[in-house]
């Protein structure tokens, strides 16, 4: 073991580990066992700050002396790793080889990024904790749930030690988060990461035009067995995206939820503005209600509809002040502890999902739906995506008068509540729906839904309409927003 090392072990065995000779003693590490002068690419020393005390918090110093190995060892997926330095059962330093153009940004750890595969290398640290995996390379620290590689996030720092990016990878999922922007990501050979085919041309640090697909991607805690999941797409042809969508828990009781998506209407950014105000004020509504208000079902009610209309009446005074054109729908349901109160406007839908079965709990305040209702020119569900005018609706917030449809159901009415913008509902049939929603993995259902029904072709089934009456829907045409609620 290397002098300078082995002094700062003798102080930390002595005094115990703080975070300043936690950070001193990995810099020594590092100088020892990491660095070379022959190698263009060395450790990232900005990230120290960060890993010291990452290494703090696992650290227990009732487990004995640290001590210290030359023995090789299989660290994390089958890395062969070399000088532990081992604190205690669960936690350990140490050092490998990685290929020289590994671990440089969020996307390129791949299957071949270790020193066997490698023309040339560079090493890497190595902190295995209880709960996570770190790897720092010369840019940036990878940190894993315990030997999960689908999964971890990305960490760059500034010259202060201090958190510089953050971004979340998940690779099976194929999206990426960065604050609160969310974006979907395929390699250069233009398959998505969940693929399981990849050449040698096709490693996952060959990434193709990150799409951004969602400001807002929120997966509640789980509380009370229920999950909640969000996920918006700006589609392929719109310039911006002017759905909104929220899923979150009542302050007071975390059993108790709001979910909402609302369909923005106008051009530019104005339904942007008219979406994101109807979320905004209706989640401050939510926020405001007591645990009184909430068990009465009756008063709840009510209340929905008068903030309803108090947030239409000012959209319908901003719309007259600025002579700006906007609207928008509204689907959102209030998750009680034993019943949900569903409300909507315009034409995005709440489904229910109960053993494999779907139904649409809300009704479109549309024209074509109006007629479907009533057996005239459209006769099958599917009639009305084909139908030419089917974005008329009669009433939308910001644009008429309101009168918000409400229901109230039974909590055991349903497995799953699903809320949907027209952007998914317009290409997708409600079998697809169906489908996808009873076939799939719970965190991936709302991923897939909108990925189709911005991204792919379906089949066209019998339309019994005109021609002249047609109009086919087109992948990504618009935006595409859902919500989710899963009971486990």
């Amino acid at each position: 073991m290397n002098n300078y090392l082995g002094v700062y072990l003798r102080i930390v065995n002595m005094e115990g580990l703080n975070i300043e000779n936690a950070y001193r003693l990995i810099e020594a590490y590092i100088d020892s066992y990491c660095q070379n002068k022959q190698l263009i690419k060395n450790i990232d020393k900005r990230a120290l700050p960060f890993l010291a005390s990452e290494l703090l918090k696992s650290y227990n110093k009732d487990r004995g002396e640290i001590s210290f190995s030359k023995e090789n060892h299989d660290f994390f997926s089958n890395i062969p790793i070399f000088n532990v330095l081992k604190f205690n059962k669960n936690v350990f330093l140490a050092s490998s080889y990685a290929s020289s153009d590994s671990y440089e940004e969020p996307f390129n750890f791949s299957k071949n990024v270790f020193y066997s595969y490698a023309d040339s290398f560079k090493t890497i640290l190595l902190l295995k904790t209880k709960k996570s995996s770190y790897v720092l390379s010369n840019n940036g620290l990878f940190k894993y749930s315990k030997d999960n590689l689908d999964k971890y996030d990305y960490y760059t720092f500034n010259e202060d030690g201090t958190i510089a990016s953050k971004t979340f990878i998940d690779k099976k999922l194929g999206i990426m988060k960065n604050g609160s922007v969310v974006s979907m990501f395929k390699t250069k050979a233009n398959i998505f990461l969940d693929s399981k085919n990849y050449s040698k041309e096709e490693l996952i640090d060959k990434i193709y035009e990150p799409r951004v697909i969602s400001k807002n991607l929120k997966i509640t805690p789980k509380m009370q067995n229920i999950e909640m999941y969000t996920l918006t797409d700006r589609g392929r042809i719109r310039s911006n995206n002017e759905d909104s969508v929220i899923a979150i828990s009542h302050p007071l009781d975390a059993s108790i939820k709001l979910l909402a998506v609302a369909d923005g209407m106008g051009g530019y950014n104005n339904g942007e503005i008219a979406s994101s105000f109807t979320i905004d004020q209706l989640a401050t509504w939510f926020k405001s209600l007591s645990l009184k208000d909430l068990k009465n079902m009756n008063y709840l009610e009510k209340s929905l509809n008068k903030v309803v209309t108090s947030i239409n009446l000012t959209l319908q005074t901003k719309i007259k002040e600025t002579k700006m054109e906007m609207g928008t729908t509204l689907s959102c349901a209030i998750v009680t502890n034993k019943k949900t109160l569903i409300g909507n406007i315009g034409d995005s839908r709440c489904y229910l999902l109960k053993d494999s079965n779907l139904e649409q709990i809300t009704e479109d305040d549309s024209l074509a739906y109006y007629w479907y209702k009533q057996n005239y020119l459209l006769t099958t569900k599917d009639d009305i995506r084909f139908y030419k005018h089917n974005n008329q609706i009669f009433q939308g917030l910001g644009i008429t008068d309101v009168e918000l449809r409400t229901k109230v159901i039974d909590n055991n009415s349903y497995d799953k509540l699903l809320l949907l913008t027209d952007g998914v509902t317009d290409c997708l049939s409600d079998d697809r729906i169906k489908l996808i929603a009873n076939t799939t993995r719970k965190e991936y259902i709302l991923n897939r839904l909108i990925d189709e029904a911005v991204n792919k072709e379906q089949e066209i089934p019998q339309i019994n309409l005109p021609q002249h009456l047609i109009n086919y829907p087109i992948p990504g045409k618009d935006n595409a927003t859902g919500a989710l609620l899963i009971k486990k």
